[in-house]
């Protein structure tokens, strides 16, 4: 996934969190599926582990993030990063995302 965005009028309203629940189950499907994954790391119940890059300065994704169970971690303290725009101070963040149910 290169973006998750909602606009602002149509935001606290579950979407993106469905949205990215529904690409971890689909990625979980697909992973299942694909012959270099060995089988004992295949799982139907596990949460998908993600990771994504996040401007510093916009707290409504930080939250977002955080709300959907990713912690920053801190080894992206100093981290820049290329984006459309020009070089941005971003925060990683990581955790599980469990699938849509």
């Amino acid at each position: 996934m290169l973006a998750l965005g909602v606009l602002p009028a149509f935001r606290r309203r579950g979407l993106a969190t469905h949205i990215l629940r529904t690409a971890t189950a689909t990625l979980r499907v697909l992973g299942a599926k694909a012959p270099q994954v060995p089988t004992s790391l295949v799982t139907t119940q596990a949460p998908t582990c993600v990771r994504a890059c996040v401007a510093r300065a916009d707290g409504s994704a930080r939250a977002f993030w955080s709300h959907v169970g990713m912690r920053e971690e801190e080894s992206s303290l100093l981290r820049r990063e290329p984006w459309i725009v020009g070089w941005r101070d971003t925060v990683s963040v990581a955790g599980p995302i469990l699938s849509a149910a």
